[in-house]
């Protein structure tokens, strides 16, 4: 697990007319201090993914549908430094899932009420990757990356079929996280807003 990732069960209370789920309590051993709360919807195989908060701890409690969440460290100085971590919570695993500054996090909906209502496609005929589309208007972007402005090392990947095949040793599957760790900081924190690299060209 990763260091400072901290899982807590929380309690359901069904009866004839419903249920209460509890979620966080000003007198729980593990709340610190209210920041904000909000709420998010995924729909079952659409992925929310990546979000960094570098002073910000979160709280995830998941009272409707299922969600796959993962964790990666990128914290200096983290004895778990280049781990990946995978929670799926959800109504039937109730929990709060804290997660400390400095983890990168995201979710993937695996189940649930919602549905994509005719709004969101997934491998559609189309040349960029992504399209966004305005109901008011019509109007449409389409959106695409362009990585090869980013230079990979050629080791990234001989070493990702290693230890997706599980024949990995322990020295390779730390420098693919050390090699995996660097391409993302470049492409996420040094290109983010470079246009050559993300292209959003109007449809």
């Amino acid at each position: 697990m990763i260091k400072g990732v901290e899982i807590h069960p929380l309690r359901q209370i069904p009866d004839e007319r419903g249920k209460v789920m509890h979620m966080l309590r000003r007198d729980d051993p593990w709340f610190s201090e209210f920041g904000e709360i909000y709420f998010s919807v995924v729909f079952p195989g659409a992925i929310k993914a990546w979000h960094l908060h570098t002073r910000m701890t979160l709280n995830y409690a998941v009272p409707s549908g299922r969600i796959k969440l993962v964790l990666y460290d990128d914290r200096d100085g983290s004895p778990t430094r280049g781990e990946l971590q995978e929670i799926f919570t959800g109504e039937d695993s109730y929990a709060l899932i804290t997660v400390p500054p400095g983890v990168w996090n995201g979710f993937k909906g695996i189940g649930g009420r919602f549905d994509r209502r005719k709004k969101l496609f997934f491998a559609v005929e189309m040349p960029g990757e992504m399209r966004f589309t305005r109901l008011d208007t019509g109007r449409a972007v389409q959106t695409a990356t362009n990585l090869k402005h980013i230079p990979a090392s050629p080791r990234l990947p001989e070493l990702m079929a290693s230890c997706l095949s599980d024949t990995a040793t322990a020295a390779e599957t730390a420098e693919f996280r050390q090699l995996w760790q660097a391409r993302v900081r470049s492409i996420l924190l040094e290109h983010g807003d470079d246009p050559d690299v993300f292209l959003v060209t109007p449809v």
